[in-house]
This record gives structure tokens, sequence and C-alpha cells, in this order.
């Protein structure tokens, strides 16, 4: 079993929700999520002319390989 450590950042709509939805997308397409974090607010920088980013660290259980988690997440 292999581990994979995601990083989510959102900073337009209800970011949330949008995290729900993806970590059960995350579920049925790679693995399971077996830890995450809080939910940070951080500010944008670079173009810090935007809305603060809220942002989550999951650890995610899966049988598949580094690169076939990579073609699934980008989908």
């Amino acid at each position: 079993m292999n581990q994979l450590v995601l990083l989510l950042g959102c900073n337009i709509g209800t970011c949330e929700l949008t995290f729900y939805k993806a970590i059960e997308l995350i579920e049925n397409e790679v693995g399971k999520c077996i830890n995450k974090s809080s939910i940070y607010r951080t500010k944008a920088w670079g173009n810090e002319n935007q809305n603060d980013f809220l942002n989550q660290c999951l650890i995610i259980e899966t049988e598949l390989s580094a690169e076939s988690c990579l073609q699934k997440i980008l989908l």
C-alpha cells in the first residue's frame, strides 16, 4: 500500500464545499483519505490582488503508482 500526500488550495467560490467534493472524488478514484489537516487561510502572494487562499493537506492510502495517481487527479 502506498501513501500519497496531496495539497488542496482554493480562493474562488465556496472552498470548503470544493474541498469536500474533491476528497469524495479522490476517494472514489485514487484511494482512502486516512488523514487531513485543518483548513488554513493564507494570503495570496505574487499577484496579491486576489482573495486569500484556503489550503488543506491530505494523506491518501492507495494501491496505485505515483504516475497513475497523477493521471487520475489531473482528469
